[in-house]
């Protein structure tokens, strides 16, 4: 369900501003003040993508990405996270040892259109939580022979507290089942 006639302009606007605002933060490689965007109870996720083969003809016709990623048991992620393992995997950047940011990555995000999913208020206290769908495009450039372009659908819930939106869950979809990039050394 696509919630996008109940939400108020002044929101999507809101919300807009939060995205480009945390391209912005993770482009700067100000990764200290994007940690704070994200709830103490947030959960990151990117999944591995595979290429099946159909048993049957009509499973094209069946086929969508919810059913790929249901059978998130038999891969293991990409990347599963919460608040302090992505501590400890910017904190890492910043170490000046990290091989894979040696030297630092420089990138540049696309982040929209923001699909709003769903939407709700908690009353007078101005919490409310959204869920919204965007679509990520992520330039990377490291040395001369590195450039790769990442590409995905992110499914995101951000919860508002005392009046900033809070990154609580992200499930970043990569299209490509083999990476582009040599690794994913820097936030999608």
């Amino acid at each position: 369900m696509i919630a996008s006639d109940v939400v108020d302009p002044a929101r999507y606007v809101e919300l807009m501003q939060w995205y480009g605002g945390e391209a912005a933060l993770l482009d700067d490689r100000r990764f200290d003040a994007w940690l704070e965007l994200l709830d103490d109870e947030v959960d990151y996720r990117v999944p591995a993508r595979w290429n099946r083969t159909p048993d049957r003809p009509d499973d094209f016709a069946t086929w969508n990405v919810p059913a790929d990623l249901d059978d998130d048991d038999a891969h293991l992620p990409l990347l599963q996270l919460d608040r302090a393992g992505l501590a400890d995997f910017v904190g890492r950047l910043r170490t000046g040892t990290a091989w894979a940011e040696t030297p630092p990555s420089r990138t540049t995000r696309v982040v929209g259109p923001l699909v709003i999913v769903a939407s709700s208020d908690t009353g007078a206290s101005g919490e409310a939580e959204v869920t919204v769908r965007s679509a990520l495009l992520m330039h990377r450039s490291r040395v001369e022979w590195e450039d790769a372009t990442l590409h995905a659908a992110r499914h995101d819930t951000l919860r508002r507290h005392r009046g900033a939106w809070r990154l609580r869950r992200r499930l970043v979809i990569l299209d490509s089942v083999v990476l582009p990039a040599h690794n994913l050394s820097v936030p999608l």
